[in-house]
C-alpha cells in the first residue's frame, strides 16, 4: 500500500502512490495502476465503446504476462485457451464462435497485424475487422515489440491506450521487468494529430504457474502451426 492520491487523469478514482521518478519526482508510480485500468476499461464497454490496447516492449520485457494480467483482471471468468490470437487464422475460428469472450489477446501482433504487410487483401480485412469489433464493444490486447509494427489504420483509428514495458526499470536497483508506463491517446481535432498523454507507471506481477504453463504450451502451438505454415509454402 501506499499513500492514497488522486489524478487529474484518472478521476474518480483513488491510486496508491508507491515512489516517484524523474526529474522533481515528476512521474508517479502507483501500486493499483493496473486495476484502475481494468475498471476503466470495464466502464467504457458498460458505456458501448470498444477497448484497443497495445503493449509493447523488447524480449523478455513481459509484454505478454502484462496483457493476461489485465485480461483476468477486467475478468475472472476469462479463458486464454479459447481467447488466444496468433495468426489471422485463430481470429477466423473465434469469430465463428458467436459464444466467444469480448476480450481478445493478440500475442506477437506483428504476425498478425503488421505495417509491413498493410497491402495485402487480408491485412486489409483485418483492419475493417477492427470496426466490426467496435461495434460489439470488443477488448482487443495487442503485444508486440514496437507500436510502428502494428497496422497503421489500426494503430492511429482504434488504439486507446498504450502500455510499454521499459528497458530499464524507472527506479534505481530494481528489475525493469514488472513495470509499465501507461499513456492514452489524446487526438486533436483541428490538425488530425495524435499526443500520447503519460498517465503513470505500474506494477504488474508474474503468472500463477499454471497460468504461465498454459501460456508458454499455446505460444509453442502457435509458433509451430506457423513455421510449418510456411514450409508448406515452399515449392521446392
Amino acid at each position: 500500500m501506499g499513500i492514497k492520491c488522486k489524478s487529474v487523469y484518472l478521476q474518480g478514482y483513488d491510486l496508491d502512490l508507491i515512489a516517484t521518478y524523474g526529474p522533481g519526482g515528476k512521474y508517479p508510480v502507483y501500486s493499483n495502476l493496473l486495476d484502475v485500468l481494468a475498471d476503466v476499461l470495464r466502464k467504457n464497454i458498460k458505456n458501448g465503446h470498444q477497448n484497443v490496447i497495445v503493449a509493447n516492449g523488447g524480449t523478455g520485457s513481459g509484454k505478454s504476462t502484462l496483457l493476461i494480467n489485465l485480461c483476468y483482471k477486467m475478468s475472472r471468468d476469462w479463458e486464454l485457451k479459447d481467447n488466444y490470437i496468433y495468426s489471422l487464422a485463430d481470429l477466423k475460428r473465434k469469430l465463428r464462435d458467436p459464444d466467444s469472450s469480448p476480450i481478445s489477446l493478440f500475442d506477437e501482433g506483428s504476425v498478425s497485424l503488421n505495417s509491413f504487410n498493410s497491402q495485402r487483401a487480408e491485412d486489409k480485412a483485418m483492419s475493417v475487422l477492427f470496426d466490426t469489433m467496435r461495434s460489439w464493444g470488443w477488448s482487443t490486447f495487442i503485444a508486440l515489440p514496437s507500436f510502428s509494427d502494428l497496422n497503421k489504420r489500426v494503430r492511429n483509428n482504434h488504439v486507446d491506450y498504450r502500455l510499454i514495458c521499459p528497458r530499464k526499470a524507472p527506479l534505481p536497483g530494481y528489475d525493469p521487468r514488472g513495470f509499465f508506463h501507461l499513456y492514452k491517446k489524446i487526438r486533436y481535432d483541428l490538425t488530425d494529430g495524435i499526443y500520447w498523454q503519460h498517465l503513470g507507471t505500474g506494477l504488474f506481477k508474474k503468472l500463477a504457474p499454471r497460468h504461465d504453463k498454459e501460456y508458454q504450451a499455446l505460444k509453442r502451438k502457435s509458433q509451430v502451426r506457423l513455421i510449418n505454415e510456411f514450409i508448406g509454402d515452399d515449392d521446392e
